[in-house]
């Protein structure tokens, strides 16, 4: 006779089930799955997901970040949905409670954005066309007004104007 692989019930001894079936009903299954899974692990993008046990599944959600679940273990709470749990030496692995720091967003996005330290741009003191410091920065070291010169259809809009012109002159 089969019995059940989690709580040893008998099974009934049907020919086609003999080789697949382990277990004596759904609840049965997800245990025996989570006990027997394949992967216990993985990683995703660096972070390392694990397998949530079938008591503290929620929905559909089998696997979490481990690195949520162990300051989540820590402070004896589950975080909130606005906490994100940041890796202080950037190792997105390494899951050690002295290498993680609960923070809220605006708090994890300050601290990833680079502070200027009263400079005009972070790698440029001035716009490197006009040498001015009064407007403020856009990009590549230029100045609002000097990139939006410089940038156009045909590269600039002067090479654009020109290029007008001069196609208008050989009609």
């Amino acid at each position: 006779m089969l019995t059940c692989k989690v709580c040893r019930k008998q099974l009934r001894d049907i020919p086609c089930y003999r080789k697949r079936k382990k277990t004596c009903s759904r609840k049965c299954h997800g245990v025996w799955i989570s006990m027997n899974a394949k992967k216990k692990s993985f990683i995703d993008n660096g972070y390392i997901r694990v397998l949530i046990p079938l008591d503290k599944q929620i929905g559909k959600k089998k696997y979490a970040m481990q690195h949520r679940l162990a300051m989540e273990n820590y402070l004896g709470r589950k975080l909130k949905s606005s906490e994100i749990v940041h890796h202080i030496n950037s190792n997105r692995s390494d899951n050690r409670i002295s290498n993680l720091q609960v923070m809220t967003y605006s708090e994890h996005s300050r601290h990833h954005i680079p502070k200027k330290n009263g400079r005009w741009s972070i790698k440029y003191d001035k716009c490197t066309l006009c040498k001015r410091t009064d407007r403020p920065h856009h990009t590549r070291g230029l100045c609002k007004t000097c990139r939006w010169n410089t940038t156009g259809i045909y590269g600039t809009r002067r090479n654009r104007w020109n290029k007008q012109l001069s196609v208008s002159t050989r009609c």
